[in-house]
């Protein structure tokens, strides 16, 4: 049976009320279980949850026009601010206190071996997402207990 043929019967069968399907034989294709698994997250630590939505206040407002565009496509109603954008939860924002207790409650982080940090499309600038990086390394990871698997000296 081609990919094709196995997508459109699955649409035939599926939602159907009082639909009976008896399954004779089944193919299955085992794949390997991944030993490594990333998180990607979006996170800004800055000095507090203040800081972070203003230092990056242009990203936030990108983030709230898309999805604005989503909901008006899907005609529901535009109203998302980015200020309702960042306090639903999408960013992990504020002290690096705040962003590893945020990071810490997320269900998927003990299944993670790497963690991997979005600022965002448009950023806070290269001074600041630098800083950024420098807390998430030395300050919220800690916090997590994740601990680098190499060190480089500062001359390398």
């Amino acid at each position: 049976m081609t990919t094709a043929t196995v997508g459109l019967l699955a649409g035939l069968l599926v939602g159907s009320e009082s639909t009976l399907v008896t399954v004779l034989r089944a193919k299955l294709k085992l794949v390997e279980v991944l030993t490594e698994r990333s998180l990607v997250v979006l996170g800004y630590p800055s000095v507090d949850r203040a800081n972070a939505v203003a230092e990056l206040g242009a990203e936030l407002r990108l983030q709230a026009e898309l999805l604005n565009e989503q909901r008006t496509r899907r005609s529901l109603s535009p109203d998302v601010t980015a200020e309702s954008y960042a306090a639903a939860g999408a960013y992990h924002l504020g002290s690096s206190d705040e962003v590893a207790e945020s990071l810490g409650s997320d269900p998927a982080l003990p299944w993670a071996t790497d963690l991997l940090f979005q600022v965002g499309q448009v950023g806070p600038g290269h001074a600041r997402t630098r800083r950024a990086l420098e807390r998430l390394a030395l300050e919220v990871a800690p916090r997590l207990g994740w601990r680098p698997s190499c060190t480089r000296s500062r001359s390398e």
